[in-house]
């Protein structure tokens, strides 16, 4: 896979239980998000909700299915800690691309995070770069915030080139015009609790303490930073099923953030999210030097 005009594609996509069906072992959706993906010729893939709900896709076999499809080289995150989800984060790699995983993990255990990283070292860069594909819990924004803090406070103690993506279930800044009382009266009740808090004249008010949490620490929305001749579409607009919000964003260190080039989105037809992809200039991205880690 080539790097078109120097620039590294990275997407993000949240499967929907894995793109199979339940109740059938259907894996049509599945498909519908691979075709999408395979169009787009990602170097990176952050994906959410991997998983295999059907007897004859197991975990792994489905995980190496999915990677196989796109010709790239797997990363499993653990579990996430959300009870009964029953999902995995993943990180797919380019394969033949000349990318090089240096390190990965969390190793799955009780109480791990609810992302997976993979540290990858990029032809024509000085420095590597460490992927994020993140699923924060949908149902609590306590724990939404809890997780944002310690991924943030690990991304400023290691001091890389970073990209953090995938499904915050929670709210940007950028996205305030869209988020007024009248927006948010789209929500179904039970995304009320995360994702609203009552505002000081008592009306339902956006939840931004994940996006702040990130914000304060120097991560960048990356979509809401370009012009919007950048992206596609051009305005923000939102990538989940609820039509409110862009719980699906990219967040990049501060430095890394000059080198990002342009944003897309598009539904899939097989998941209840947008797929999402980023592209960043290499050329850019090389000149740039991570800070030292701190102790």
């Amino acid at each position: 896979m080539t790097f078109v005009a120097g620039q590294l594609r990275i997407a993000s996509v949240n499967l929907q239980e894995g793109g199979i069906d339940t109740d059938t072992g259907s894996d049509t959706r599945w498909r519908h998000t691979i075709d999408v993906l395979a169009g787009w010729e990602p170097h990176i893939v952050l994906v959410q909700e991997m998983r295999s709900p059907s007897p004859q896709h197991t975990l792994r076999r489905h995980l190496h299915r999915t990677a196989n499809a796109l010709g790239m080289t797997p990363v499993l995150g653990p579990v996430s800690p959300e009870p009964g989800s029953g999902n995995y984060p993943a990180i797919l790699i380019a394969a033949g691309s000349g990318l090089t995983v240096l390190d990965d993990g969390p190793w799955p255990a009780p109480g791990a995070p609810p992302w997976c990283h993979a540290l990858v070292q990029i032809p024509r860069m000085h420095h590597p770069i460490r992927f994020y594909s993140v699923h924060l819990p949908a149902r609590s924004v306590t724990a939404q915030l809890a997780w944002a803090e310690y991924l943030a406070n690990r991304i400023a103690q290691l001091g890389e080139l970073t990209v953090a993506g995938g499904d915050w279930n929670s709210f940007s800044r950028a996205d305030a015009a869209q988020l007024t009382p009248q927006h948010l009266q789209r929500l179904s009740p039970h995304l009320i609790p995360p994702r609203m808090r009552l505002s000081d004249t008592g009306q339902r008010a956006p939840n931004y303490d994940v996006h702040d949490v990130l914000d304060v620490t120097g991560l960048v929305d990356a979509a809401a930073q370009l012009p919007p001749g950048c992206r596609d579409p051009q305005e923000l607009t939102p990538t989940g099923h609820s039509g409110v919000g862009r719980i699906d964003r990219f967040y990049t260190t501060h430095a890394l953030a000059a080198a990002v080039r342009s944003y897309r989105q598009q539904p899939t037809g097989g998941s209840d999210h947008h797929a999402i992809q980023l592209t960043i200039d290499l050329a850019t991205a090389a000149a740039v030097i991570p800070r030292e880690p701190l102790p």
